[in-house]
């Protein structure tokens, strides 16, 4: 890896994140954060005889804004994103390692997103969750609100919050 190279990785491009959270730009970000979203869903997706595919994930990856946290030189989580246009954002991943969860790490970095997509003006934030996700209970906290449920996936609410 060349120095310049490492001093990107070094950086979050994305003002006002907390300094575990860098740029996720290799491709070995992107196969960390598939192996992640893959193992955290898992359970969620087996109860409705869902299977993960690895290969659509990688396809849409590029498409997303995101970060990676990073803790002792490791990645330990990710937060992705889309601005499907000027007023309207939706988060596509939060995901944190076992070890990480619970202790108000994704209320950090979910504040932090907010505040992100307000500096730009985006004026409404969309999610899905499965209703039986714990994370379900920190996206209420963080004022998101339920106004559908996805008609072809059971239980997966789609979630929104407006700035």
């Amino acid at each position: 890896m060349t120095e310049s190279t490492e001093k990107v990785l070094d950086q979050c491009s994305y003002p006002g994140f907390p300094p575990e959270w860098r740029d996720a730009v290799t491709p070995n970000h992107a196969r960390f954060a598939c192996a992640l979203v893959a193992y955290t869903m898992l359970p969620y997706w087996h109860r409705r005889h869902m299977r993960f595919s690895h290969e659509m994930f990688m396809s849409q990856w590029y498409d997303f804004d995101a970060l990676l946290r990073f803790d002792n030189g490791k990645p330990t989580g990710v937060i992705a994103w889309s601005v499907l246009d000027e007023e309207h954002c939706h988060l596509r991943e939060l995901h944190l390692d076992d070890g990480l969860r619970g202790q108000g790490k994704g209320c950090e970095v979910l504040n932090a997103w907010v505040d992100y997509c307000r500096s730009l003006q985006i004026k409404r934030l969309t999610l899905k969750v499965f209703a039986e996700n714990p994370a379900r209970r920190l996206y209420e906290r963080m004022g998101f609100e339920t106004f559908a449920e996805e008609e072809h996936v059971a239980n997966l609410l789609k979630m929104q919050r407006y700035l």
